[in-house]
């Protein structure tokens, strides 16, 4: 019999583990405010021309490692997802904010926490396998559904116009 009393990042270790995406995970370190982080390596399936060379035309790269940070209240919040500090900010679903110098994409189209209570964290290791694949095939955006918004929902952030110039500039919300 099991034991039952393995917390949850303890089940999200084992669960990151047996991905069949994932060849690597590192052991959990904890920053300040009790936030744990998980680099975890997902193995991205380029075709074998570009497996040869160890990346995508994109950059994307054949093991790319993805920050995961777990807060304190997870499984009631998601991890926070982010990618390795040099990663390629143009490509489409990158949100307009960094996580520690680290782009975060946009791995589901609705916040993380519904993707969470709905599949669970399997649900968010799959998503972002499939967003490192069409990253690395350069089909993030899909012609299907037409024009795409970004999302902003956590940007800290405002636009401010000016009527006469017609200039707009970001400015930091208080």
């Amino acid at each position: 019999m099991e034991s039952t009393d393995e917390g949850p990042l303890q089940r999200a270790m084992l669960l990151i583990s047996k991905h069949p995406a994932v060849t690597a995970v590192s052991d959990p370190t904890v920053e300040p405010g009790s936030r744990v982080i998980v680099d975890v390596t997902f193995h991205v399936n380029l075709p074998n021309a570009w497996l040869a060379k160890g990346r995508s035309p994109s950059g994307v790269l054949v093991d790319e490692i993805v920050r995961f940070g777990f807060p304190a209240n997870y499984p009631f919040a998601p991890p926070e997802i982010s990618l390795r500090s040099d990663f390629d900010r143009n490509l489409a679903h990158i949100q307009p904010w960094l996580d520690a110098g680290r782009p975060v994409p946009c791995i589901y189209d609705g916040p993380l926490l519904e993707l969470l209570h709905s599949q669970g964290l399997r649900g968010i290791l799959n998503q972002t396998a499939l967003w490192l694949d069409h990253a690395a095939l350069g089909q993030l955006i899909d012609p299907e559904q037409g024009w795409e918004p970004v999302r902003r929902d956590a940007l800290n952030e405002r636009l401010c116009c000016c009527r006469r110039s017609g200039l707009a500039i970001a400015c930091k919300s208080r």
